[in-house]
């Protein structure tokens, strides 16, 4: 993978974001399965192989 772009950065420190809030969700009721690392827009931009 090259250079990343700003956009994909910006798409990457928003996923943080909501993470923090999934955390707050997580607290109140269990998540099955956790999270996967990868966030819709990435898998846009690098869909897995």
């Amino acid at each position: 993978m090259e250079k990343i772009s700003s956009k994909v950065l910006k798409l990457l420190n928003a996923s943080d974001d909501e993470n923090t809030v999934d955390d707050d969700h997580a607290k109140k009721r269990p998540r099955p399965t956790k999270k996967p690392a990868i966030t819709k827009g990435a898998k846009c931009l690098f869909p897995p192989s």
